[in-house]
């Protein structure tokens, strides 16, 4: 027998794509390909979508952070991952493991965190499971939600689509996790109060959900959520869309703006290599333009056009003349 090849030799996104090849061999749901961010019940139940989303506690508690907003992230992670499918989220559980040497308190604040998450997202927290983890400790959540309107909104945009994302938090995890790598944070948080909030205790993109209803499949052709980083995201819809991406611009967003005149990182970097935004992004014919974009402005939900579906048949996104480089965070890697 060969030597076997270790996940952080293959790499998350490799393994994702062998998983994908074989939850396809027993797929039902019609509507979701896999590896989308959300998946139907199956056939006769295209409204009905489930998610589960987590990660080890190691990797996602930073300094300033309880064990409660660890609760509130995992839930939002997953309601966004709904919402980006045009789900509004009905109910959650929690799946969580700790060392038996925790304080018993760590349990509870998960728990109190994922409650309350769960009821801003107009959802509730149906209980769960608990374990013992003799390693590194863990979070997972799984959301149930309800189409708003069919048919879904896969990945698969057309060319000339107009690309969208909804803005607010977008760049703002890159400040804070700039902030984080470079050591410090602690001086950046009470510079950039916002950023650190947004970032610990975000909230999916609910609105989306009313532009969706009102304009549906027929405008609205793709959209997918920002948990990895904008330029992942994209190439992610280049690769379902097989076109290239040409992105117009980059919105402005002055906060962003301001931390990288005080330390010197580039804008673009900050936006395009952020992660854990939970925006959302979104593809909408050229006719459906002024409607997308005066109801947006009519239900309050921010959102800038960035760029387009080129006609070219190759997976890629160009920022200009320059191709965006594609990275981001690797589960397995570690970076």
């Amino acid at each position: 027998m060969g030597v076997l090849a270790r996940l952080r030799d293959v790499g998350e996104k490799r393994v994702i794509k062998r998983l994908e090849k074989l939850l396809s061999m027993q797929w039902l749901c019609t509507s979701l390909n896999p590896g989308d961010d959300a998946v139907c019940a199956g056939k006769g139940h295209e409204d009905l979508l489930v998610k589960i989303d987590g990660g080890s506690v190691a990797s996602s508690l930073a300094p300033w952070m309880s064990y409660a907003d660890l609760g509130w992230q995992w839930v939002t992670a997953t309601a966004s991952d709904l919402v980006a499918k045009a789900a509004k989220p009905l109910v959650f559980l929690v799946s969580v493991g700790l060392s038996p040497e925790e304080p018993e308190e760590h349990l509870y604040e998960v728990v109190e965190g994922a409650m309350e998450a769960a009821r801003r997202h107009g959802a509730w927290l149906g209980g769960g499971d608990t374990n013992g983890s003799h390693g590194a400790g863990w979070i997972d959540v799984a959301g149930v939600g309800k189409a708003v309107r069919l048919p879904l909104p896969g990945r698969r945009a057309r060319p000339g689509d107009q690309i969208y994302v909804t803005i607010g938090r977008l760049g703002l995890s890159g400040i804070v996790l700039h902030s984080l790598l470079h050591g410090n944070w602690a001086e950046t948080k009470a510079s950039f109060p916002e950023a650190f909030s947004e970032f610990t205790r975000p909230l999916a993109r609910l609105k989306f959900l009313k532009l969706y209803s009102a304009l549906g499949h027929e405008c609205i052709t793709a959209s997918l959520d920002i948990s990895d980083g904008l330029a992942e995201t994209l190439y992610q819809l280049s690769e379902a869309t097989r076109h290239m991406i040409a992105l117009d611009s980059l919105p402005e967003i002055s906060i962003v703006a301001e931390y990288t005149r005080l330390y010197g990182v580039r804008y673009t970097e900050l936006l395009l290599y952020g992660g854990q935004e939970y925006e959302i992004v979104f593809t909408a014919s050229l006719e459906c333009k002024d409607d997308i974009e005066t109801m947006a402005r009519q239900i309050g939900l921010e959102i800038a056009r960035i760029g387009h579906v080129t006609g070219i048949e190759n997976v890629g996104v160009k920022l200009g003349n320059r191709v965006v480089e594609r990275r981001g965070w690797d589960n397995f890697a570690r970076a």
